[in-house]
């Protein structure tokens, strides 16, 4: 992984647990030119194991990623990988959204179009909203009553944008997919959840940048961790079962 890291490091981290305790690490490297999903995992959260690249076949070896964002279920008090239909599924990208699955958490195909034999997209942006620019996954997935519960982060493009938004502004928004078919889009929202309005989240090292990066289930709430200009912190979600709002 040298070739991979060294350059330019890692980041983007992801972590969930898995039915058996062990928890699996998302994350990207970065060589200086390019950033690749990457995967680890732990029985102990201290000692990781790095698996390597996740997607390792040649034509997408260079395919430039964010971090993946594994479909999860709330068991009891604590949040696990979720199968559906015997398979983990994970969703991944950068502009648009991508989706990998496999039979267990190491392992990923990439969900291709058996005709042109592409990936399948299951996510896009759109002129004249606020995710015009791109969209990428934020947190975990999570299945909810409604679907599957996709939080993800989105870029206000320069034109054809909202205009109620500066150009390039990173905000927050929900994407709901059929908790049978992942692939299967069923809805997202029209309008952000949340966006950069104090002035920590509007400048800094980027402007105008708010990012939802993990979910952890607290006192009977999601808890959304976020990522800002200048520096992380928390804030309370919803309760689960209300927490799809679109």
């Amino acid at each position: 992984m040298k070739k991979y890291e060294w350059q330019g490091g890692v980041e983007e981290t992801r972590i969930i647990e898995s039915e058996n305790g062990t928890y699996i690490m998302t994350y990207i490297s970065f060589d200086g030119k390019i950033a690749r999903l990457c995967l680890a995992s732990s029985k102990d959260l201290y000692t990781w194991t790095k698996h390597g690249l996740i997607i390792k076949e040649e034509k997408y070896k260079d395919l430039r990623s964010q971090s993946g964002a594994i479909v999860c279920k709330l068991a009891g008090n604590k949040i696990i990988a979720a199968k559906i239909k015997g398979k983990y599924w994970m969703y991944f990208g950068d502009t648009d959204l991508y989706l990998l699955y496999y039979e267990d958490l190491i392992h990923w195909n990439v969900a291709e179009n058996d005709e042109n034999r592409k990936m399948i997209t299951i996510l896009n942006p759109r002129m004249g909203f606020f995710d015009s620019r791109l969209v990428e996954r934020g947190p975990l997935a999570l299945v909810q009553k409604e679907g599957i519960l996709l939080i993800y982060n989105d870029s206000n493009a320069a034109n054809y944008n909202d205009s109620n938004l500066p150009k390039f502004t990173i905000a927050v928004s929900q994407a709901l997919f059929d908790k049978e078919n992942p692939y299967k889009f069923i809805d997202r929202m029209d309008d952000y959840f949340s966006h950069p309005d104090k002035p920590y989240e509007q400048t800094g090292e980027v402007n105008e940048v708010y990012f939802v990066e993990g979910l952890v289930y607290f006192k009977k709430k999601i808890v959304s961790v976020l990522w800002n200009c200048r520096f992380i912190n928390c804030r309370c979600c919803k309760k689960t079962k209300e927490i799809v709002a679109i």
